[in-house]
């Protein structure tokens, strides 16, 4: 094999460098008198290939291919059988658990579990596909040699490390030897009249092994000559830009890209796919063609989403995936919409997070749930197959209607053939063997599919004449671009991290001739280097990334360590100078507005801050209540309010009759909850029987006994007021309980309201005259509705299984107080007084409408 060490045109770009190849190929082929059409010239990757043919123009050219290309046109790839490595990450990775558990090796033995395994397994595969594309490298007659001397190595490595490793190394070399022979292979076979290897970036150690035992001339041309005269001609071309963060950074890619002239080729170099997707996003506006080379993925797609949805919801039980995947474009084509909206918003308000209990949702919503729960149970169950699984999957995605989709939509079809949903593996295939004969968990399907999703790349999309090119550095090295960006040139995004498979020191990969540190820093500095070819070269990097400050990019530093600091990127942005506008507190006036209706809640709020109330009434804004499995004060409040009302439907006389009937309300109760929800809510009733049972009996020992149970009432509470619209405002509560002290006819009455929590802020509030407005409010509505009560009390259940009782010491003054003071108050509104916003900490600190009012960001806070 001859070497040509040759230096290349320094000026013409990439143009340049490729009408001197071809113009070379030529004379060492009229050299070695081999015609051109009999030779064959091999180049790194296949978007050079377009650009060496233009280069030859219209007369003989030898056969430009790469070693991929040339390998697919000579036959069609073997099919890897029954237990072989298959080159698929998820296959194998089911194939390594096999092999695994045949060792012996079970999750109850591995640390971590279950989880542990998996990593095993994910190592095992990892590195058995390292040493098959070592093996792949090399000539056929060269493998038996190369595996002893693995073997002899791995096990030194063996004895030196702990026993696990020994095996995990020692099973994937063996099962790397298993693999099928590749169908590059056909490359050594190959009879060409010359050979012509291109090398950019790093060694192509196929291509050379093919020139290497070719009995016929052979050429090894590189690119990669990078001497500093070379680089210092071009630090003319190249510029840096520093960013202050990451959001600056995207700004000035996307302006870069703005700038470009019509017609010119911009490629940006995807070292951050974060930062990809952020310049992605701010130029999405402006309708750019965008040709988008980095190898995008499945689970990218929203169908690959909301099929991991539906899976999570079958499997976990996830009301909040399910209602995902019922909102997404792969839904079943039977959902109403009106009947999930009922079903989510009911969700949301009682905070039911699984969706296999529920019972008792409204009726459109029940019945959306109970049509979706029979097709849903097909992929309920135990440990089967991976191609039961994928049969229950197809059946369940057929009932729903979605089958002739995925056989027609561009994208849910790459979505059935990635997952063998429409097709099915060869005979005899390991696919087929792992399909049929592999016998997984729901979790190890899940992982399955999930990297089935991250390993399949979408259709590529063909865009004419694209403006800009998203490309990797790797795949961007002498193609004629104009600009290049290359964003991300900290120390931070050009770091290596681990090379060598992580069953190996980057050492003994060395000496085994995988991927390691050494060499892919090499290459990343070659392709650093080439990318200075194009007419204008932009190095971006960010200063800092939230709290840590970046330094600059190894091959960064290089550069300016070889030609001397770079020239600054102007930044084409310009500034803008706005009059400096304070924001004080926030305030809305409502002139001729009154609320439809009048609750405690909302007199509640219009005390503690009127704008929350003019957001909350009259904007009608509310927190999304969250699908959460953890049961809250919320959750914990409504489930002893529910339990006491069922509980005191019959009078109870004795410790053991109470408690047998606190036991059974709570058992009804906690069946309707879902299990994480139940969990926390049945300790606290358990802790709350006792102490509850002994005050209420003491109470009934005082001639106590319930009227009322979670009553709901309502009244025209200023029905005698001159103003109309006032009078005719509906007051309207539910309260926990009525309850009455001596005789039927003669007997006080009392209001009762439970609270779950420190009976310390309750005492509080009722200790400062006119700061408690639940109680006074309660007691003014019934009095207007001719119910009226002597006392009320707050009855505090904490967490430690406490009963507090705490009376209210005014009732009858803070409750006309409160009813003249809240209608002076809607009339001022009406009128026009402004509701502002009062900034106060003790409610601002848990307030959901803090955004509204830009609280933190007041020139002056109170």
């Amino acid at each position: 094999m001859e070497v040509w060490a040759g230096a290349w045109p320094l000026e013409g770009g990439v143009e340049a460098f490729w009408q001197g190849l071809a113009d070379k190929v030529r004379t060492w082929l009229a050299e070695q008198g081999v015609a051109p059409q009999e030779a064959v010239l091999l180049l790194p990757f296949v978007q050079q290939l377009p650009l060496a043919r233009r280069a030859f123009g219209a007369g003989w050219a030898p056969r430009i291919e790469t070693t991929r290309s040339l390998a697919s046109a000579l036959g069609p790839s073997p099919l890897a059988r029954a237990s072989e490595p298959s080159g698929d990450l998820a296959t194998d990775s089911l194939l390594a658990r096999q092999l695994l558990t045949q060792q012996g090796l079970s999750p109850a033995e591995m640390p971590g579990g279950e989880r542990g395994l998996r990593l095993l397994c994910a190592r095992v595969v990892e590195l058995t596909h390292a040493l098959m594309r070592r093996a792949t490298e090399l000539a056929p007659h060269e493998r038996e040699a190369w595996w002893q001397t693995a073997q002899g190595l791995l096990q030194q490595r063996a004895d030196q490390a702990p026993a696990w490793e020994g095996l995990l190394g020692n099973l994937a070399l063996a099962w790397a030897q298993t693999a099928a022979a590749p169908a590059t292979d056909r490359l050594f076979a190959h009879r060409a009249k010359a050979w012509i290897l291109v090398e950019a970036g790093e060694p192509d150690l196929l291509a050379r092994a093919v020139l290497k035992q070719s009995a016929v001339p052979s050429l090894l041309l590189s690119a990669d000559d990078a001497p500093a005269p070379w680089l210092t001609l071009a630090k003319g071309r190249v510029q840096e830009d520093l960013a202050e963060d990451a959001q600056d950074l995207a700004l000035r890619c996307a302006m870069q890209v703005l700038q470009a002239v019509p017609g010119e080729r911009v490629a940006l170099i995807a070292l951050d796919r974060s930062l990809v997707r952020r310049v992605l996003a701010l130029l999405q506006p402006y309708g750019l063609r965008i040709h988008d080379e980095t190898g995008a993925t499945l689970s990218a797609q929203s169908a690959a989403a909301a099929l991991m949805h539906l899976l999570r919801a079958v499997l976990g039980g996830g009301l909040d995936d399910l209602l995902a995947w019922l909102k997404s474009p792969l839904a079943p084509q039977f959902i109403e919409a009106k009947a999930l909206g009922e079903l989510e918003g009911w969700a949301r308000r009682q905070s039911v997070a699984q969706w296999r209990g529920v019972r008792s949702a409204p009726a459109p919503a029940q019945a959306l749930l109970d049509g979706l729960r029979p097709r849903l149970e097909r992929l309920g169950g135990g440990a089967r197959s991976l191609g039961l699984w994928l049969q229950g999957l197809r059946d369940l995605l057929e009932q729903c209607g979605l089958e002739e989709r995925l056989r027609t939509e561009p994208e849910l079809l790459a979505l059935g053939e990635a997952l063998w949903l429409t097709r099915k593996p060869w005979p005899g295939s390991a696919t087929e063997a792992v399909l049929q004969g592999v016998r997984i968990e729901a979790g190890d399907w899940l992982d399955w599919v999930d990297e089935r999703l991250r390993t399949s790349a979408t259709p590529s999309l063909v865009v004419a004449d694209p403006q800009l090119f998203i490309t990797p550095l790797s795949r961007a090295l002498l193609r004629p671009f104009d600009r290049v960006l290359l964003a991300g040139c900290d120390a931070q995004s050009m770091a290596l991290g681990r090379v060598a498979p992580a069953l190996l020191s980057d050492s003994l990969a060395q000496r085994l001739g995988l991927a390691h540190h050494e060499r892919a820093q090499a290459a990343q500095w070659q392709a650093f280097c080439q990318l200075l070819r194009a007419p204008a070269v932009c190095l971006l990097r960010a200063r800092t990334a939230g709290s840590v400050h970046l330094e600059p990019g190894w091959p960064l530093r290089r550069l300016v360590a070889l030609v001397g600091p770079l020239s600054g990127a102007a930044d084409a942005r310009s500034m803008q100078r706005l009059p400096e506008a304070p924001l004080v507190q926030a305030q809305v006036g409502l002139s001729g507005w009154l609320p439809e209706h009048w609750s405690a809640a909302a007199a509640e709020t219009l005390r503690a801050c009127p704008y929350r109330f003019f957001a909350q009434r009259r904007l009608r804004l509310r927190e999304a209540d969250e699908l959460d499995e953890d049961a809250d004060a919320r959750d914990l409040g409504q489930g002893l309010h529910a339990l006491l009302a069922a509980l005191h439907e019959q009078p109870i006389s004795s410790m053991e009759e109470g408690g047998a009937r606190w036991q059974a309300c709570a058992q009804a109760l906690l069946q309707q909850q879902d299990d994480a929800q139940a969990l926390g809510l049945a300790a606290l009733l358990e802790r709350w029987r006792v102490p509850y049972l002994a005050w209420w009996l003491g109470q009934v020992q005082a001639g106590q006994a319930v009227l009322e149970r979670e009553w709901p009432v309502e009244a025209p509470v200023w029905a005698d007021h001159a103003d109309p619209a006032l009078a005719a405002l509906v007051w309207q509560g539910r309260i926990d309980r009525i309850d009455r002290v001596g005789a039927i006819d003669a007997g006080q009455r009392l209001l009762l309201d439970f609270k779950t929590g420190s009976a310390s802020a309750l005492r509080d509030k009722l200790k400062q005259a006119g700061e408690d407005t639940q109680l006074p409010f309660y007691a003014a509505l019934l009095q207007a509705m001719g119910q009226p009560v002597s006392s009320a009390s707050y009855i505090a259940l904490d967490t430690k299984g406490q009963v507090n009782e705490l009376s209210h010491p005014d009732l009858q003054t803070s409750a006309e107080q409160l009813r003249e003071g809240l209608a002076a108050d809607l009339l001022a509104i009406r009128a026009g007084q402004p509701l502002r916003a009062l900034g106060e900490e003790a409610v601002c600190g848990f307030c959901e409408m803090r955004g509204l009012c830009r609280r933190d960001d007041w020139s002056a806070q109170p």
